[in-house]
This record gives C-alpha cells, sequence and structure tokens, in this order.
C-alpha cells in the first residue's frame, strides 16, 4: 500500500497581521452594483476599496528567476526593489510576477443571496483551496505575470518594455509557459477565480470600469498599447476613465482590457457544461471535473445575472438560466459559451462596456490564434 504524507500547511497572515474570515454577500434580485452588496463576518466594518483589504490578502510584487523568488519590489513603483536600488524587471528571465498566499475561498448561493467569503484559517469546513492546488498537490502560494506575457525562443516571460505576443493558440502558449521549467503554466481557471474572490471583497462587487478604472478598451484602430510596464509606477490598484490607457489590480496591469488572456483549465463541451482542472492542461476537457452541468442546444451570451455560484464553478456564467443583465447592472461584465470551446479572459482594446473582472469568454477552438488574444504567466513552486 501507498502512503501519502500530508503537509500540514499554515496559511500566513497578511503584512499587516489581518487574519479571520471576510465575507461579502450579493443580493441577485438587486440589480445595481453599488447597492446589492453588504459585507458580514470579520468584513464588517471594512470599507471598499480600503488598503487594509491588501493587509488581508498579502499579495505582493516580486522578481522570479527560475522558479526562485528574489527581490520583492516596492508596490508603488515596480522598477525599483522594495530596498529602493534599481529592479532589473526588463531582463528576460527576471520575471515580475505578484505573489499570492494561500487563502481559503467559499462561493455559494442560498436563495437570492450569493454569499463570497475568503479566509486564512487552513481546511475551513465548506472552503475550498483549489487556487492554490497543482495536480492535486497542496501549495502556499502561486505567481501570476505582471504583465501579459511576451515570447523569446518559445518561451513566454513576464518582463517590462515587450510588446505583449500574440497570433498564437492556447497551446501553443501553454508550451511555451512550460518550457520554462516544472511548475510554470498559463493563468488557470482556478486562480481566476481566486482574483475575482479577491475582487469582489475589496470592491463590494462594484462595477471594476468604475470603481478602478475603465482600462484599454475604447481604442478602434485595433492594437495593442504599446510595451508592458507602463503602470509601473501607478501602484498596485489604479485607472481612469477615457478608456485609452491600460488599468491595473492587485498588481497585474491589464487585469481585464487591452487583449484577452487565455484560461486555461477549464473547457466548454458538447453540451455547453463546463469542466475544470487544477493541472494536466489540454484542448479537450480530458481529466476535467464536470463544474457546471448543461444540456443546452444552443450557444450562451450576454451580460451576466447568475454566475455558476459554487466553489467548483466559481463565477462562470450559468448557462441554464438566461436572465441576463447589462452593462450597468448586476457584475455589469459580458460573458458567452460556445460548445467544444476554450477559454479567454478580460476583454480587449475595442470591447467597451463589454470588459471587466468577470468577462469569461468559452469561445475558443484549438486553432485560434489572434491578434487580440495573449497570456499571462503562471508559476507554481515545488
Amino acid at each position: 500500500m501507498a502512503y501519502v504524507k500530508m503537509i500540514p500547511y499554515i496559511v500566513s497572515p497578511g503584512p499587516g497581521g489581518l487574519t479571520g474570515t471576510y465575507t461579502v454577500n450579493l443580493n441577485l434580485n438587486d440589480s445595481g452594483p453599488t447597492t446589492w452588496a453588504t459585507y458580514a463576518d470579520d468584513a464588517v466594518g471594512m470599507e471598499a476599496g480600503s488598503a487594509d483589504w491588501d493587509l488581508f490578502f498579502g499579495h505582493y510584487p516580486c522578481i522570479l528567476t527560475n522558479g526562485v523568488e528574489g527581490d520583492k519590489l516596492n508596490p508603488t513603483d515596480f522598477s525599483k526593489t522594495a530596498s529602493g536600488s534599481m529592479a532589473p524587471i526588463t531582463t528576460l528571465g527576471n520575471d515580475v510576477m505578484i505573489c499570492f498566499p494561500r487563502r481559503g475561498i467559499k462561493i455559494e448561493q442560498s436563495g437570492s443571496t450569493l454569499s463570497v467569503s475568503m479566509t486564512t484559517e487552513e481546511n475551513k469546513s465548506g472552503y475550498s483551496y483549489k487556487a492554490h492546488s497543482y495536480k492535486g498537490v497542496a501549495k502556499d502560494r502561486f505567481y501570476l505575470g505582471a504583465y501579459k506575457g511576451y515570447v523569446s525562443s518559445d518561451k513566454l516571460y513576464s518582463v517590462s518594455g515587450q510588446t505583449p505576443s500574440t497570433h498564437t493558440t492556447i497551446g501553443g502558449f501553454r508550451s511555451y509557459a512550460q518550457a520554462r521549467g516544472t511548475g510554470y503554466e498559463q493563468s488557470a481557471f482556478y486562480q481566476l477565480t481566486f482574483r475575482q474572490v479577491m475582487y469582489l471583497l475589496k470592491y463590494k462587487g462594484q462595477n471594476a470600469q468604475v470603481a478602478v478604472g475603465r482600462g484599454f478598451v475604447d481604442v478602434n484602430n485595433s492594437a495593442i498599447y504599446g510595451n508592458t510596464g507602463s503602470t509601473n509606477d501607478k501602484g498596485m490598484d489604479w485607472g481612469e476613465s477615457t478608456g485609452k490607457f491600460p488599468m491595473k489590480l492587485f498588481g497585474l496591469e491589464d487585469f481585464y482590457g487591452n487583449i484577452y488572456e487565455f484560461i486555461d483549465g477549464i473547457y466548454s463541451n458538447s453540451n455547453r457544461s463546463l469542466l475544470a482542472a487544477d493541472g494536466n492542461y489540454n484542448n479537450t476537457g480530458s481529466g476535467y471535473t464536470t463544474i457546471s452541468s448543461a444540456t443546452a442546444s444552443s450557444n450562451w451570451s450576454g451580460y451576466m445575472r447568475y454566475p455558476v455560484g459554487t466553489n467548483a464553478g466559481g463565477f462562470a456564467p450559468l448557462v441554464t438560466n438566461t436572465n441576463k443583465g447589462d452593462e450597468n447592472t448586476y457584475f455589469c461584465d459580458f460573458a458567452n459559451v460556445s460548445a467544444d470551446r476554450l477559454a479567454g479572459f478580460g476583454g480587449k482594446w475595442s470591447n467597451g462596456d463589454h470588459v471587466g473582472v468577470f468577462l469569461l469568454s468559452a469561445t475558443r477552438s484549438t486553432s485560434n490564434a489572434a491578434a487580440d488574444y495573449g497570456a499571462r504567466l503562471m508559476f507554481f513552486p515545488s
């Protein structure tokens, strides 16, 4: 008989020592994104948008070199290390990454209330730690590229001062990420769900294009916004309202907008059922687990009102429900699901109101390699 050694992970507090369980409740019968949310548990008394939330999340920017974390970066200016020296953020191989420490999340619906929670407690009943699991192995952190990815010599990097790479299939980007070494992937579904939970908590369910910034979404010249790093000196969360400049959220430049970001680990089958995995990503959903069962004869698209709303399904659109919102109600973001398709996230330079934290587009075939689709590097330590 084989035995597996269980590692007793201890979830670390954020830099301010904040621990506990924080919840936001969304009233799905209230269409107003500024009125539908209330805080509960340890979130009572917190303010939407407050920097105190970052003390609980504990995420931070750093340099990652061949899977080894180096200098932490100044969160207000990524061109400098936390100690004040110049940071090598333009050097290939010194990836600029955001580290997300282990937290548990819970997403559940009761009646018309969607409850979204995050905790620093380990193995808390009802909570999922899938974002910090890779191929079934628990991790104490994961890393995401601060920028949309740049490909050089068939390898994917997160580096400042380069034009994000496009015209590559999701499988191509997957190979370029994995070519960096063990633990490297492109961004994936469970980590997207984790950062969406962060958003709902910190900004209390508001329309992200209003609460944070519109993003680079109102340009019709079919062009990427220049080189990465335009927000290096803008702090961790930043945006503006013209629609002609990149935004930044949780340290991730172009969290939405500019170009779509392929999302691995989620697949829509022939019935529009959604399947997901925490590793061993592929183009067919082979080995994936069903997270939302459907038997739909037509594709689903529209502004999302009802997500799947579970730990497994996160904020993927609930294709069995035809009730939808618009650009100013509920989640305020567009989504679509087609048969036998892979997914992209976030929207592009000309999507306008469609774009945001919850835009998921499960419409990409294995051969799609377009000018408006890129990738974001991800890493799990051993």
